[in-house]
């Protein structure tokens, strides 16, 4: 990783992302807050109405069964609205490294919709959504071996 870059700490349903371009001398500058509530609510308050049930080969089945579900659903799009909010701080704050802080699955949908060769991308996969700014930096120093 380059001395100068974003981290984008995030779960399916909130993220923050922080410019560590200081990260020896000072705390990581949260840059946004994200938020998808979507990603929060309940499956049968994110299906707009009843499945029904289909008939298939003489066996009646529940329409919804098979498909995708919803509650990943959100969270990938979610995802995918990240990755366009990451690129617009990578060219506006001319970054082109990124640490990206998620658990596996989340990390899975944003990389599928990651279509940006120019910046990098390091992954740490834990959830510290749930952080301060001067925990953050605490633990990133300690990840990178940078003095305290």
């Amino acid at each position: 990783m380059k001395k100068k870059f974003l981290v984008l700490i995030a779960n399916s349903s909130e993220a923050q992302l922080f410019d560590a371009a200081e990260l020896r001398s000072k705390d990581v500058l949260s840059l946004a807050k994200f938020a998808h509530p979507k990603s929060r609510e309940k499956v049968s308050d994110l299906v707009t109405d009843k499945a029904g049930f289909v008939q298939n080969h003489g066996v009646a089945a529940n329409a919804y069964e098979g498909k995708h579900n919803p509650k990943e659903v959100e969270a990938e799009h979610f995802a995918e609205e990240l990755v366009k909010s990451v690129t617009e701080f990578c060219q506006k704050y001319q970054r082109s490294d990124l640490l990206f802080v998620a658990p596996a699955h989340f990390y899975n949908w944003f990389k599928k919709h990651w279509h940006h060769h120019n910046i990098n991308i390091e992954y740490l996969g834990k959830d510290y959504t749930k952080l301060n700014a001067r925990e953050l930096t605490l633990i990133l120093r300690k990840h990178f071996e940078l003095p305290d």
